[in-house]
């Protein structure tokens, strides 16, 4: 079995690897359901428990104006999204 970078570089170089590398994320009541579900307690644990390839690290993707709230914000890329509620919890939905 390769390691997880070597794994990637592979991909990336569109050559065969051993599996098809994954990252992963998600909002943060699905965290919680999974922490409780896989009985865990940190992202660490549950990435090894989900063989997770790559860890997202974003820059700040979001610049507040005076017109902007954190329920509706402008990405960089200048996408909106309003924070949208349901039943388990919000979520950024893409709106403009």
């Amino acid at each position: 079995m390769i390691s997880s970078k070597q794994g990637v570089l592979a991909a990336v170089n569109h050559q065969l690897t051993d599996r098809t590398p994954i990252t992963f994320d998600a909002e943060k009541q699905v965290y919680s359901a999974l922490y409780d579900h896989l009985k865990i307690n940190t992202k660490v644990k549950l990435f090894d428990k989900l063989h997770v390839d790559t860890w997202m690290i974003l820059p700040g993707n979001f610049l507040y104006s005076k017109e902007d709230t954190k329920i509706e914000k402008t990405s960089n890329w200048g996408y909106k999204t309003k924070v949208t509620a349901y039943s388990g919890g919000t979520y950024d939905e893409l709106v403009c």
